[in-house]
């Protein structure tokens, strides 16, 4: 069977495209329409290697990177959600053109793996145009918009119940982490988070793409590591701020 092929022009330069294709796919990917758990608010990132959608603390795999090539392109063996057995291949190619436009193709191919070959291509050929669209959108808003990165922290499994984590004496290690952060330049607000009622807390950061927020937290705060605290890291798309201190 023929691969399905998809392709659109994005009124950014090359640089820009690649990194909201691939740093934060998690801002456009339309997860309300295209999506393994049906959660629009799902984290959807690129991880170790994975294309990841995670729901409710649970990893759902989307594709392994069998080719990585920035700011070329990339191949992914392609299973939303199933079994890697019966991946088809995803072939992504961003090539510049004149006038800082950007041409981005999607080659999806492998339709002969599957029984229902021809239907599924048939799906991808209506589905690949929405995730298009949506990347060029995202792509043409980041030369105005910026991607900072939301992170929220809850009581892990080691933090003693009954007392707000900030009251315990291991959060000294926490707010050292957020000292380092603040020092680097890349910290823009933490605090807790009242209203949630569990503990919860929020920082701001700004200048790190999605996978290097997620690296500082989860391997630098050394309260995270012992389980004192959960994380989770989310992008988001500013489109409008103020002056900041």
């Amino acid at each position: 069977m023929p691969p399905v092929r998809r392709r659109i022009v994005v009124a950014a330069d090359a640089a820009a495209v690649w990194s909201t294709l691939t740093g934060e796919i998690g801002t456009w990917w339309p997860l309300d329409v295209l999506s393994v758990t049906g959660d629009p608010a799902a984290l959807f990132r690129f991880d170790g290697g994975r294309l990841v959608e995670t729901s409710a603390g649970t990893d759902h795999v989307w594709g392994e990177v069998a080719r990585w090539e920035p700011p070329d392109g990339f191949v992914l063996a392609w299973h939303p959600g199933a079994d890697p057995a019966e991946a088809t291949e995803v072939e992504v190619r961003v090539t510049p053109l004149a006038g800082d436009e950007t041409l981005v193709e999607v080659v999806h191919r492998g339709w002969d793996r599957w029984v229902d070959g021809a239907q599924a291509a048939a799906e991808y050929e209506q589905g690949w145009p929405a995730v298009l669209a949506a990347l060029a959108g995202a792509a043409d808003r980041e030369t105005a918009a910026e991607v900072w990165q939301l992170v929220t922290y809850r009581p892990g499994p080691a933090c003693a119940p009954g007392t707000a984590p900030w009251e315990q004496e291991w959060f000294a290690g926490h707010a050292a982490f957020l000292d380092g952060l603040l020092a680097d330049g890349v910290l823009v607000a933490a605090g807790p988070v009242p209203a949630a009622g569990d503990g919860a807390m929020q920082a701001v950061l700004r200048g790190v793409d999605s996978a290097e927020a997620v690296r500082r937290a989860t391997e630098q705060d050394l309260t995270v590591v012992a389980q004192q605290l959960s994380v989770t890291v989310a992008p988001w798309l500013v489109i409008a701020r103020g002056q900041l201190g």
